[in-house]
This record gives C-alpha cells, structure tokens and sequence, in this order.
C-alpha cells in the first residue's frame, strides 16, 4: 500500500493510512477543538488547582490556628510578592467566573 500525504498547513502532514502519529506541544495550536473538549481540558485543570487549593488551605488553617508565630509567618506568606500575585490571580478567576456564569444564565433563561 503506498502512501499519500495530505498537507493541512507547513509543519504539520497527516498520512493517510489510519496510524497514529506523534504530536509535537507546539503543533496543538493548529487543530480545530470542539467547544467541548476545551471545556473537558479546562474543567480538569480546574479540578487539579481547586484540589491543590484545598490541601493549601488546610494547611494555612492547621499552621494559623497552631500558634501565634505560626500565623504571623502565614500572613508573611501571603504578603509577599509570589502571595500578592497568587491573590491577584484568584480575584482575577473569580471575577471572570462570575461574569461567565451570569452571562450563560442571561442567554440562556431566554431561550427556554
């Protein structure tokens, strides 16, 4: 059987012969994802940073609520630069979740 190559763009040919073929992280950009798959990608790295998350959290709470130094050294912690920036990003996730979430809702209570 020989074999014909399709060029979709300049870097990436896809042969025609039904076979698996390696992907570079670099040529993910050039398909075309379904709306759902982004969504299943997004919401698993959303499962993995609330899981982290929580385990941060518990931890804050447990050296917090242990004694005095060790919640002077969290709020050290959270003062930072790295911890300002982490609080940033959380506002800035949570705002856009907000407005996602009350965007979806303003579409869609029409259509039903």
């Amino acid at each position: 059987m020989g074999h014909t190559e399709i060029p979709i763009t300049e870097n990436i040919v896809v042969k025609n012969d039904h076979r698996p073929i390696n992907v570079d992280p670099s040529d993910l950009a050039a398909f075309d994802w379904p709306i759902t798959a982004l969504a299943s990608i997004t919401h698993r790295i959303a499962g993995v940073v609330l899981f982290v998350g929580i385990g941060f959290g518990l931890f804050a709470l447990e050296t917090s609520l242990a004694s005095e130094e060790g919640f002077n050294a969290l709020k050290a912690m959270i003062k930072s630069p790295l911890g300002m920036f982490i609080s940033c990003l959380r506002r800035l996730l949570t705002i856009s979740w907000q407005a996602l979430n009350t965007w979806s809702w303003t579409w869609a209570l029409p259509k039903h």
